[in-house]
């Protein structure tokens, strides 16, 4: 696949709400969700947690882009 001049949006959640407010500012993305765990096996605070789910998330997507030659925003 040849590199574009224009990185893409790839939006790392299946939330129809976070879809829907991408597309309500006229952007163009395709959306991948992370099939990461969502099970934090130490007891943390709600924040912490967020956190950990957050960066897990945006881990699982960013490594399966790695080989994608276009590069790209993960929101």
């Amino acid at each position: 696949m040849a590199k574009t001049n224009q990185p893409s949006i790839v939006l790392a959640s299946a939330s129809a709400r976070r879809k829907e407010l991408l597309a309500g500012l006229g952007l163009t993305f395709t959306v991948q969700p992370s099939v990461a765990s969502e099970v934090v096996e130490e007891e943390v605070s709600p924040e912490e947690y967020v956190t950990i789910l957050a960066q897990r998330k945006a881990r699982d997507v960013a490594f399966s882009l790695a080989d994608n030659e276009n590069e790209s925003f993960l929101v």
